[in-house]
């Protein structure tokens, strides 16, 4: 009897224990861009590991799907690769840089034309230009690998490319055929698969799209690489940004921010082929 009194006693101490640790673990729910998922996916394995009182979790969905989940308190931080835009930020929205990006243009294998302009590119994106042999290349029709309006990358080249070029509204629309999907991983498998096709990741899916025999386009006669980004040359460039709610204060949020920005999670940016802050 005496022993089993003690077992008693040796499991409730336990379950106290483990829920007292529980209820002290803290969690940082994170939600947004599929584009930087390389860097948080790394920053989170090396942050869970140094703090074991802080689980923080990613939830890539998309740039506008992370700030409205701030908004609606499912998140406690969002990630961004578009701007905010007016209505966020009179919201409470802030902003903190934490990597640069630029956006590249990929083409099917088949496509052996290695530069394009600007005006060109963005004729291809509304429609304006529909064979690739308007501009240089073989007689077909171009397909168009689109991402979905609530993707950072998507506002970020209607903002970046189509405003830019064009100064109408009904100009600076995205052509309506495209095929549309929701992460740069799967504009390249798209993209290697649908022949005389063209699409846009971020500069950190670049090796990947080259490992599946895609081309990446100079634009303006520039190649996107990290000199050409950092020195303005190439210009079809976007921060990433984290995204905070100046209504809440949550300790655990700051420090993850500032694990973000430091040496350490700047170095994680550069290892998985983006910008850091102070490059």
């Amino acid at each position: 009897m005496k022993k089993i009194i003690i077992l008693i006693f040796m499991l409730s101490t336990s379950l106290l224990y483990n829920c007292k640790n529980q209820d002290n673990e803290k969690i940082v729910s994170i939600g947004g861009s599929t584009t930087v998922s390389p860097i948080l996916d790394e920053m989170i394995l090396k942050y869970n590991k140094i703090n074991n009182n802080t689980k923080v979790t990613y939830d890539a969905q998309g740039s506008s799907v992370g700030i409205n989940g701030l908004f609606n308190k499912i998140y406690k931080i969002a990630i961004s690769s578009r701007d905010l835009t007016k209505e966020e930020i009179e919201q409470g929205a802030q902003e903190t840089v934490f990597a640069y990006d630029a956006l590249i243009f990929i083409t099917s294998p088949e496509i052996k034309i290695t530069n394009i302009t600007e005006e060109n590119l963005a004729k291809i994106l509304n429609g304006q230009i529909q064979n690739w042999k308007q501009v240089g290349g073989p007689d077909a029709k171009i397909n168009f690998i689109n991402r979905d309006s609530s993707s950072g990358s998507y506002s970020s080249i209607k903002e970046l490319l189509l405003n830019k070029i064009f100064k109408t509204q009904e100009e600076s629309q995205f052509r309506q055929d495209g095929i549309v999907v929701k992460s740069n991983g799967e504009v390249i498998e798209k993209t290697s698969l649908t022949p005389y096709s063209i699409g846009y990741i971020g500069l950190g899916y670049a090796k990947n799209s080259i490992e599946k025999g895609l081309n990446i386009l100079s634009v303006n006669s520039t190649y996107p690489t990290k000199e050409t980004i950092n020195s303005n040359k190439y210009t079809i460039k976007r921060n990433l940004i984290i995204v905070t709610n100046n209504k809440y204060e949550d300790k655990s949020v700051n420090q993850f921010i500032d694990f973000m920005t430091s040496p350490t999670g700047q170095d994680i940016v550069e290892e998985q082929g983006f910008l850091g802050i102070n490059t």
